[in-house]
């Protein structure tokens, strides 16, 4: 069970950085192909994370599973501030 456990601890974490790597991608491609190839990995990633973050809970005690509340919480927010850095990147990128 710990394996498990810190197994999917692990992989919250790669999941949340590949998510965070898309988000610095995007903001430096300059075409709009490329934005398109990053953008369509985002809900991918996040979906990625959700499963694992649902996994997680499956092995995580009650305290564990409060803190993946706030991850998760904390996951919301981010995800609507990308959403709008990635809306901005398109019209900064529409404008030139």
């Amino acid at each position: 069970m710990l394996h498990a456990y810190v197994r999917l601890a692990l992989e919250v974490e790669v999941q949340m950085e590949q998510i965070v790597r898309a988000e610095k991608n995007l903001l430096l491609m300059g075409s709009a192909a490329e934005r398109a190839e990053i953008d369509g990995k985002f809900e991918s990633r996040r979906q990625n994370f959700r499963a694992v973050m649902d996994k997680f809970r499956t092995v995580a005690d009650e305290r564990d599973n409060k803190i993946a509340d706030d991850v998760m919480a904390i996951f919301t927010k981010m995800s609507a501030d990308q959403d709008e850095i990635r809306r901005l990147a398109k019209e900064m990128s529409d404008a030139k």
